[in-house]
């Protein structure tokens, strides 16, 4: 009689015995804390306006834009882009906050001529 492995590598040409974790073991790793990020400050938004295109080419294709810009700075984007001209709300820290609109606007110079100026003076809060 055939083993469930057997049969299971007879169908897949492999076995399908499940990894190990970076912990060695083959649970899910339950019993450590999952949270590996930072402690956040405290969250509030800001609004942008741009015009139609800027709001257009900041969504991307399929938001890939937007989404982008969200994983880089850490921000939650809220993009609305009724009527002629769009806004952005802004969610997050304060450093995240400017990150985020450090990261518009590095985006939208990008679009017109591919030229980007930054200024790295810091402003103090």
């Amino acid at each position: 009689k055939m083993s469930r492995r057997d049969d299971s590598r007879e169908r897949y040409g492999r076995s399908r015995s499940r990894s190990r974790g970076r912990s060695g073991s083959r649970g899910g790793g339950r019993d450590r804390d999952r949270s590996r990020s930072k402690p956040r400050g405290e969250v509030s938004s800001e609004v942008m306006s741009l015009e139609g295109k800027e709001i257009a080419y900041l969504l991307g294709r399929n938001g890939s834009t937007k989404q982008r810009l969200s994983n880089f700075s850490g921000a939650r984007l809220e993009i609305d882009e009724r009527g002629e001209n769009g806004r952005i709300e802004v969610i997050g820290t304060d450093e995240e906050r400017d990150l985020a609109r450090l990261c518009v606007d590095i985006t939208l110079q990008q679009r017109n001529g591919g030229q980007v100026l930054v200024d790295i003076t810091l402003q103090q809060r």
